[in-house]
């Protein structure tokens, strides 16, 4: 990377401002950016600012604060990719809790007549493709982990693989050959 380059991020993570106050897939994309950026450097600065970021939400019992409850958001499950990743860098009991807690959230997310999960509950109804992005390589990676049930586990991989060609059969337009973004 350039120099240049490298000056950017320092500056950009040193001042940055977390997108929102609560639990939320900007700031999700962000640390999972610096997570790569710390596998690929190994420069201890990205893993510092992704510790920053999770102390400001991740209490020393586990729980997510800010985290909004309510509202059944599937993109609410994104910033949780980045919670594997301090549990191994860690060992750090905190995180593996608030994976937990995240699954636990998935298990009860409401899900439309197809199976797929509804991208947030003030949509009910609505798969959107990104909502694949958002919650489907965390459950993956979840069931990879730490699925100790063989049939469970398949269970799940048929379930993440339903979700994509569901989506892909709904938002499919053959006239133009593109996704749509949703269906509803």
């Amino acid at each position: 990377m350039s120099e240049k380059a490298n000056r950017f991020i320092e500056q950009y993570l040193a001042t940055y401002q977390n997108y929102k106050t609560y639990w939320n897939y900007e700031d999700g994309c962000v640390v999972m950016g610096a997570k790569y950026l710390y596998e690929a450097t190994g420069d201890e600065m990205y893993f510092q600012f992704i510790e920053k970021y999770l102390k400001h939400f991740i209490l020393e019992d586990g729980t997510i604060d800010h985290y909004e409850m309510e509202k059944f958001n599937i993109d609410s499950i994104n910033c949780g990719k980045i919670l594997f990743f301090m549990y191994d860098k860690t060992g750090e009991e905190k995180y593996r809790t608030a994976i937990e807690f995240l699954m636990d959230r998935l298990r009860k997310h409401p899900r439309c007549s197809t199976g797929n999960f509804f991208h947030k509950e003030i949509y009910p109804n609505q798969i959107w493709l990104d909502g694949l992005y958002m919650a489907l390589p965390f459950y993956a990676q979840y069931t990879a982990r730490f699925e100790s049930d063989p049939a469970e586990a398949d269970r799940c991989y048929r379930d993440i693989v339903h979700e994509f060609e569901v989506a892909a059969d709904k938002t499919f337009d053959p006239a133009t050959g593109l996704f749509r973004h949703a269906w509803d």
